[in-house]
Protein backbone atom coordinates (compact mmCIF):
# COMPACT_ATOMS: atom_id res chain seq x y z
CA UNK A 1 0.00 0.00 0.00
CA UNK A 2 1.08 3.57 -0.69
CA UNK A 3 0.49 6.00 2.19
CA UNK A 4 0.04 9.69 1.38
CA UNK A 5 0.18 12.61 3.82
CA UNK A 6 -2.69 14.88 2.84
CA UNK A 7 -4.77 17.85 3.93
CA UNK A 8 -8.45 18.52 3.26
CA UNK A 9 -10.42 21.63 2.35
CA UNK A 10 -14.21 21.76 1.93
CA UNK A 11 -15.95 24.57 0.08
CA UNK A 12 -19.73 25.00 -0.02
CA UNK A 13 -22.70 27.18 0.93
CA UNK A 14 -23.44 26.63 4.62
CA UNK A 15 -24.77 28.28 7.74
CA UNK A 16 -21.18 29.05 8.73
CA UNK A 17 -20.84 31.63 5.96
CA UNK A 18 -23.04 34.28 4.42
CA UNK A 19 -22.84 32.68 1.02
CA UNK A 20 -20.28 30.24 -0.32
CA UNK A 21 -16.86 29.83 1.23
CA UNK A 22 -14.46 27.45 2.96
CA UNK A 23 -16.57 25.35 5.32
CA UNK A 24 -13.69 23.52 6.99
CA UNK A 25 -10.08 22.53 6.39
CA UNK A 26 -7.25 20.61 8.00
CA UNK A 27 -5.05 22.43 10.50
CA UNK A 28 -2.07 21.88 8.20
CA UNK A 29 -3.61 24.09 5.47
CA UNK A 30 -1.86 27.46 5.72
CA UNK A 31 -3.65 30.79 5.26
CA UNK A 32 -1.68 31.34 2.07
CA UNK A 33 -2.76 27.98 0.67
CA UNK A 34 -6.34 28.63 1.71
CA UNK A 35 -6.41 32.00 -0.06
CA UNK A 36 -5.13 30.43 -3.25
CA UNK A 37 -7.50 27.48 -3.21
CA UNK A 38 -10.67 29.41 -2.42
CA UNK A 39 -10.51 31.38 -5.66
CA UNK A 40 -13.91 30.90 -7.32
CA UNK A 41 -12.32 29.79 -10.59
CA UNK A 42 -10.91 26.76 -8.73
CA UNK A 43 -13.62 25.79 -6.28
CA UNK A 44 -16.92 27.21 -7.53
CA UNK A 45 -19.43 25.20 -9.55
CA UNK A 46 -21.50 26.79 -12.31
CA UNK A 47 -24.36 24.56 -13.42
CA UNK A 48 -24.85 23.73 -17.12
CA UNK A 49 -27.37 25.59 -19.20
CA UNK A 50 -30.82 24.11 -19.78
CA UNK A 51 -30.96 21.98 -16.62
CA UNK A 52 -33.75 22.01 -14.00
CA UNK A 53 -33.54 24.94 -11.59
CA UNK A 54 -34.80 22.78 -8.74
CA UNK A 55 -33.70 19.19 -9.34
CA UNK A 56 -35.33 16.53 -7.17
CA UNK A 57 -34.90 13.14 -8.85
CA UNK A 58 -31.78 11.09 -9.55
CA UNK A 59 -32.39 11.55 -13.27
CA UNK A 60 -32.41 15.32 -12.87
CA UNK A 61 -29.27 15.38 -10.71
CA UNK A 62 -27.52 13.22 -13.33
CA UNK A 63 -27.70 16.21 -15.69
CA UNK A 64 -25.19 18.05 -13.50
CA UNK A 65 -21.68 16.77 -14.33
CA UNK A 66 -19.09 16.36 -11.62
CA UNK A 67 -15.83 18.22 -12.03
CA UNK A 68 -12.66 16.24 -11.37
CA UNK A 69 -9.62 18.47 -11.35
CA UNK A 70 -5.88 18.54 -10.76
CA UNK A 71 -4.19 21.75 -9.68
CA UNK A 72 -0.60 22.69 -8.81
CA UNK A 73 -0.40 25.38 -6.15
CA UNK A 74 1.66 28.42 -7.01
CA UNK A 75 2.37 29.42 -3.42
CA UNK A 76 4.05 26.14 -2.50
CA UNK A 77 5.03 22.75 -3.91
CA UNK A 78 1.78 21.02 -2.94
CA UNK A 79 -0.62 19.60 -5.51
CA UNK A 80 -4.39 19.31 -5.22
CA UNK A 81 -6.93 16.83 -6.51
CA UNK A 82 -10.53 17.90 -6.17
CA UNK A 83 -14.10 16.94 -6.89
CA UNK A 84 -16.93 19.46 -7.27
CA UNK A 85 -20.46 18.04 -6.98
CA UNK A 86 -23.79 19.82 -7.43
CA UNK A 87 -25.90 19.18 -4.32
CA UNK A 88 -29.01 21.28 -5.02
CA UNK A 89 -30.67 22.53 -1.84
CA UNK A 90 -28.83 24.41 0.88
CA UNK A 91 -29.26 22.68 4.23
CA UNK A 92 -29.90 25.83 6.24
CA UNK A 93 -32.21 27.39 3.62
CA UNK A 94 -33.96 24.40 1.98
CA UNK A 95 -35.93 26.60 -0.43
CA UNK A 96 -32.67 27.87 -1.89
CA UNK A 97 -31.10 25.83 -4.70
CA UNK A 98 -27.73 26.08 -6.42
CA UNK A 99 -25.51 24.61 -3.74
CA UNK A 100 -22.47 22.45 -4.41
CA UNK A 101 -19.62 20.87 -2.49
CA UNK A 102 -15.99 21.01 -3.53
CA UNK A 103 -13.70 18.66 -1.62
CA UNK A 104 -10.00 19.36 -2.15
CA UNK A 105 -7.34 16.88 -1.10
CA UNK A 106 -3.87 18.41 -0.87
CA UNK A 107 -0.79 16.23 -1.30
CA UNK A 108 2.54 17.05 0.30
CA UNK A 109 4.54 14.91 -2.11
CA UNK A 110 4.83 15.19 -5.86
CA UNK A 111 2.25 13.48 -8.06
CA UNK A 112 4.38 13.95 -11.17
CA UNK A 113 4.83 10.26 -11.86
CA UNK A 114 1.45 8.89 -10.78
CA UNK A 115 -1.54 7.89 -12.87
CA UNK A 116 -3.82 10.74 -11.83
CA UNK A 117 -7.14 9.31 -13.09
CA UNK A 118 -6.49 6.06 -11.19
CA UNK A 119 -5.79 8.05 -8.02
CA UNK A 120 -8.80 10.35 -8.46
CA UNK A 121 -11.17 7.41 -8.77
CA UNK A 122 -9.91 5.91 -5.50
CA UNK A 123 -9.94 9.01 -3.32
CA UNK A 124 -12.61 9.26 -0.57
CA UNK A 125 -14.20 12.48 -1.78
CA UNK A 126 -17.26 13.79 0.00
CA UNK A 127 -20.10 14.64 -2.38
CA UNK A 128 -22.64 16.14 0.05
CA UNK A 129 -23.12 17.14 3.67
CA UNK A 130 -26.19 16.43 5.76
CA UNK A 131 -27.48 18.94 8.32
CA UNK A 132 -26.08 16.72 11.08
CA UNK A 133 -22.66 16.59 9.40
CA UNK A 134 -22.59 20.38 9.05
CA UNK A 135 -23.27 20.78 12.76
CA UNK A 136 -20.85 18.09 13.94
CA UNK A 137 -18.29 18.04 11.17
CA UNK A 138 -15.19 15.88 11.42
CA UNK A 139 -12.37 16.45 8.96
CA UNK A 140 -11.22 13.36 7.10
CA UNK A 141 -8.00 11.53 7.93
CA UNK A 142 -4.69 13.08 6.93
CA UNK A 143 -3.35 9.64 6.05
CA UNK A 144 -4.50 7.98 2.85
CA UNK A 145 -3.64 4.40 1.92
CA UNK A 146 -3.98 3.49 -1.76
CA UNK A 147 -3.05 0.26 -3.52
CA UNK A 148 0.28 1.16 -5.13
CA UNK A 149 -0.37 -1.13 -8.10
CA UNK A 150 -3.30 1.06 -9.14
CA UNK A 151 -1.07 4.12 -9.39
CA UNK A 152 1.56 2.67 -11.69
CA UNK A 153 1.92 4.14 -15.15
CA UNK A 154 0.64 1.01 -16.87
CA UNK A 155 -1.99 2.10 -19.34
CA UNK A 156 -5.44 0.68 -18.54
CA UNK A 157 -7.08 -1.27 -21.32
CA UNK A 158 -10.31 0.69 -20.95
CA UNK A 159 -8.54 3.99 -21.73
CA UNK A 160 -7.05 2.55 -24.91
CA UNK A 161 -10.36 0.98 -25.94
CA UNK A 162 -12.16 4.26 -25.31
CA UNK A 163 -9.86 6.12 -27.72
CA UNK A 164 -9.74 3.41 -30.37
CA UNK A 165 -13.46 2.66 -30.57
CA UNK A 166 -14.25 6.04 -32.13
CA UNK A 167 -12.38 7.52 -35.09
CA UNK A 168 -13.08 11.10 -34.01
CA UNK A 169 -11.55 10.43 -30.60
CA UNK A 170 -8.49 8.80 -32.13
CA UNK A 171 -7.80 11.70 -34.51
CA UNK A 172 -8.30 14.31 -31.78
CA UNK A 173 -6.10 12.27 -29.44
CA UNK A 174 -3.35 12.41 -32.09
CA UNK A 175 -3.81 16.16 -32.63
CA UNK A 176 -3.65 16.92 -28.91
CA UNK A 177 -0.64 14.64 -28.43
CA UNK A 178 1.19 16.54 -31.18
CA UNK A 179 0.42 19.86 -29.50
CA UNK A 180 1.50 18.69 -26.05
CA UNK A 181 4.71 17.05 -27.22
CA UNK A 182 5.60 20.17 -29.24
CA UNK A 183 5.29 22.26 -26.07
CA UNK A 184 2.24 24.26 -27.11
CA UNK A 185 0.93 24.31 -23.53
CA UNK A 186 4.23 25.67 -22.26
CA UNK A 187 3.50 29.03 -23.86
CA UNK A 188 1.86 31.66 -21.67
CA UNK A 189 -1.93 31.43 -21.29
CA UNK A 190 -2.24 28.58 -23.81
CA UNK A 191 -5.02 26.07 -23.10
CA UNK A 192 -6.58 23.04 -24.73
CA UNK A 193 -10.39 22.98 -24.56
CA UNK A 194 -12.18 19.67 -25.13
CA UNK A 195 -15.84 19.88 -26.09
CA UNK A 196 -17.93 16.71 -25.82
CA UNK A 197 -21.15 15.28 -24.41
CA UNK A 198 -21.28 14.85 -20.65
CA UNK A 199 -20.76 11.08 -20.77
CA UNK A 200 -17.64 11.47 -22.92
CA UNK A 201 -15.69 14.56 -21.90
CA UNK A 202 -14.39 13.28 -18.54
CA UNK A 203 -13.44 9.89 -19.98
CA UNK A 204 -11.50 11.53 -22.83
CA UNK A 205 -9.48 13.71 -20.47
CA UNK A 206 -8.87 10.74 -18.18
CA UNK A 207 -7.68 8.74 -21.20
CA UNK A 208 -5.17 11.49 -22.07
CA UNK A 209 -3.77 11.45 -18.55
CA UNK A 210 -3.70 7.65 -18.47
CA UNK A 211 -2.04 7.09 -21.85
CA UNK A 212 0.51 9.91 -22.18
CA UNK A 213 3.67 9.57 -20.06
CA UNK A 214 2.85 10.95 -16.63
CA UNK A 215 6.19 12.78 -16.51
CA UNK A 216 4.93 14.81 -19.47
CA UNK A 217 1.15 15.21 -19.08
CA UNK A 218 1.14 15.76 -15.30
CA UNK A 219 2.83 19.11 -15.83
CA UNK A 220 -0.54 20.53 -16.85
CA UNK A 221 -3.50 21.13 -14.47
CA UNK A 222 -6.86 19.96 -15.79
CA UNK A 223 -10.59 20.23 -15.06
CA UNK A 224 -13.08 17.80 -16.58
CA UNK A 225 -16.00 20.25 -16.46
CA UNK A 226 -16.28 24.03 -16.57
CA UNK A 227 -19.14 26.26 -17.66
CA UNK A 228 -16.98 29.36 -18.02
CA UNK A 229 -13.50 29.85 -19.41
CA UNK A 230 -12.79 33.22 -17.85
CA UNK A 231 -9.42 33.33 -16.11
CA UNK A 232 -9.17 29.57 -15.80
CA UNK A 233 -6.05 28.29 -14.04
CA UNK A 234 -6.44 24.88 -15.71
CA UNK A 235 -4.65 24.15 -18.99
CA UNK A 236 -6.76 21.24 -20.24
CA UNK A 237 -10.46 21.93 -19.72
CA UNK A 238 -13.64 20.03 -20.56
CA UNK A 239 -16.84 21.79 -21.64
CA UNK A 240 -20.19 20.32 -22.64
CA UNK A 241 -21.19 20.03 -26.28
CA UNK A 242 -24.60 21.62 -25.74
CA UNK A 243 -23.19 24.88 -24.37
CA UNK A 244 -21.86 27.98 -26.06
CA UNK A 245 -18.86 29.34 -24.17
CA UNK A 246 -16.63 32.14 -25.41
CA UNK A 247 -13.05 31.05 -25.93
CA UNK A 248 -10.11 33.23 -24.98
CA UNK A 249 -7.42 34.31 -27.44
CA UNK A 250 -4.99 31.43 -26.83
CA UNK A 251 -7.56 28.65 -26.40
CA UNK A 252 -7.40 25.73 -28.82
CA UNK A 253 -10.74 23.93 -29.18
CA UNK A 254 -11.16 20.24 -30.00
CA UNK A 255 -14.80 19.30 -30.57
CA UNK A 256 -15.49 15.56 -30.29
CA UNK A 257 -18.94 16.01 -31.82
CA UNK A 258 -17.57 17.31 -35.12
CA UNK A 259 -16.39 14.87 -37.84
CA UNK A 260 -12.61 14.94 -38.15
CA UNK A 261 -10.61 14.74 -41.36
CA UNK A 262 -7.69 12.34 -41.59
CA UNK A 263 -4.77 13.81 -39.69
CA UNK A 264 -1.09 13.37 -40.48
CA UNK A 265 0.89 13.32 -37.26
CA UNK A 266 3.84 15.70 -37.38
CA UNK A 267 5.89 14.65 -34.38
CA UNK A 268 7.79 11.31 -34.41
CA UNK A 269 7.03 10.61 -30.76
CA UNK A 270 3.33 11.34 -31.24
CA UNK A 271 3.31 8.97 -34.21
CA UNK A 272 5.05 6.27 -32.22
CA UNK A 273 2.67 6.68 -29.30
CA UNK A 274 -0.36 6.55 -31.58
CA UNK A 275 0.81 3.32 -33.20
CA UNK A 276 1.62 1.82 -29.82
CA UNK A 277 -1.83 2.62 -28.46
CA UNK A 278 -3.56 1.44 -31.63
CA UNK A 279 -1.75 -1.88 -31.44
CA UNK A 280 -2.06 -2.05 -27.65
CA UNK A 281 1.67 -2.84 -27.28
CA UNK A 282 1.83 -1.98 -23.60
CA UNK A 283 5.37 -3.24 -23.09
CA UNK A 284 6.61 -0.37 -25.23
CA UNK A 285 4.55 2.12 -23.24
CA UNK A 286 6.11 0.88 -20.01
CA UNK A 287 9.57 1.33 -21.55
CA UNK A 288 8.65 4.90 -22.46
CA UNK A 289 7.52 5.61 -18.91
CA UNK A 290 10.71 4.23 -17.40
CA UNK A 291 12.86 6.20 -19.83
CA UNK A 292 10.90 9.39 -19.18
CA UNK A 293 11.28 9.01 -15.42
CA UNK A 294 15.06 9.22 -15.82
CA UNK A 295 14.86 12.64 -17.44
CA UNK A 296 14.69 15.81 -15.35
CA UNK A 297 12.99 17.73 -18.16
CA UNK A 298 10.88 16.29 -20.92
CA UNK A 299 10.84 18.02 -24.29
CA UNK A 300 10.07 16.81 -27.80
CA UNK A 301 13.73 16.05 -28.61
CA UNK A 302 14.06 13.73 -25.61
CA UNK A 303 10.75 12.05 -26.40
CA UNK A 304 11.68 11.54 -30.04
CA UNK A 305 15.02 10.07 -28.98
CA UNK A 306 13.30 7.71 -26.53
CA UNK A 307 10.79 6.50 -29.13
CA UNK A 308 13.51 5.84 -31.71
CA UNK A 309 15.57 3.86 -29.20
CA UNK A 310 12.61 1.67 -28.32
CA UNK A 311 11.64 1.13 -31.95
Amino acid sequence: MKVFNVSHLYYTISSKRDGEGVFACSESVTNEEKRELEKPIIVSYLAPNNVPNKPETEEEFALFPKNYAYYKLRTCRKQALLLSTYTGRCNHTPNRFGNFLTHIILFDESLANINLPALLEKLPFRTHLTIEEEQNFEIDSVKLSIDANLLKNNIPQDAVSFVNENQNRKIIFEKITDKIVDGWLNMENHRIIIKAPQDEVKDFIFALYSILPSGLINQYPFATYKNTLRDSLFQIVGILSNTSIKLLENDLLFDLTQPQKTYEIRNPFSSFLSRTVTNATFDDIEKIEQACLKEDKLDKNILNHISKKIE
